[in-house]
């Protein structure tokens, strides 16, 4: 299903679909970013089941620069099996389901958010028909996309709405890092800026590398690369830092 963009960061108005919460219409905001691949397979696989559980309370911030905090993890729960998800009689199941995720998440990579969605009625693999039914959620339930070079992330409005400053690190109990694919550029800009802080003028090479160590990323390799330029580019047009060839200086 797709989602009608109007302009840029436009708001696409569904009046004929209520929202899962309550009796407000509303649609999805979409912020100025390219569309990503999707090449999931289309397949609903079965996967074993996840014991219901809540949210996690949420995590304080950590002992570490400015704006750093722990990634805060959505528990999954059991929503039902595999065949319901895309049945228009569990749409207002899976609405309230993205809702709680996004509050928990977000800014979150589209993919993963689509990955824990299926997850929740155990499908292994989110597909192109798992896909579409997020992304029918999503217009009920007021949330952001901001679309990047290959990729799409999900925010909440009041994060959207505001300047976002922080960056997020895994805990000592996270069995599951992010991936670089699944940072979003306003952290890796933010994560940048603090390191470029330290050392005030660095080769872009090197602040990549240093930035994606604050996330635990080692090895700078070509997707992390990818990913961590793009949040120095943001950083860079935000006017946070000054460029000298192939130096990064703070200002």
């Amino acid at each position: 299903v797709d989602i009608p963009i109007i302009g840029v960061g436009g708001i696409a108005t569904f009046e004929d679909a209520p929202s899962g919460r309550g009796a407000k219409k509303q649609g999805i905001v979409v912020e100025p970013r390219p569309d990503s691949k999707d090449n999931a397979d289309a397949g609903l696989a079965q996967a074993p089941a996840t014991p219901e559980r809540g949210l996690e309370e949420p995590l304080p911030l950590t002992e570490g620069p400015p704006g750093q905090a722990i990634y805060g993890r959505f528990e999954p729960r059991l929503c039902g099996c595999a065949e319901e998800l895309v049945e228009p009689a569990s749409a207002s199941v899976v609405r309230d389901l993205v809702d709680d995720i996004a509050a928990a998440e977000a800014p979150i990579l589209f993919g993963s958010l689509c990955s824990k969605v299926a997850s929740c009625w155990g499908v292994q693999r989110a597909g192109s028909r798992v896909r579409a039914v997020v992304r029918q959620a999503l217009k009920h339930c007021g949330l952001v996309i901001r679309r990047g070079t290959e990729r799409e992330f999900v925010w909440t409005k009041q994060l959207a709405g505001h300047p976002y400053e922080g960056f997020r690190v895994h805990g000592e109990g996270d069995l599951r890092p992010r991936q670089a694919q699944e940072i979003c550029p306003e952290e890796v800009a933010n994560a940048a800026a603090q390191v470029l802080a330290q050392h005030i003028s660095m080769d872009m090479e090197d602040l990549a590398r240093e930035a994606a160590a604050v996330f635990g990323i080692r090895r700078l390799g070509t997707n992390v690369r990818a990913s961590f330029n793009e949040g120095i580019a943001l950083l860079i047009d935000q006017g946070r830092c000054q460029v000298d060839g192939t130096k990064v200086i703070a200002p």
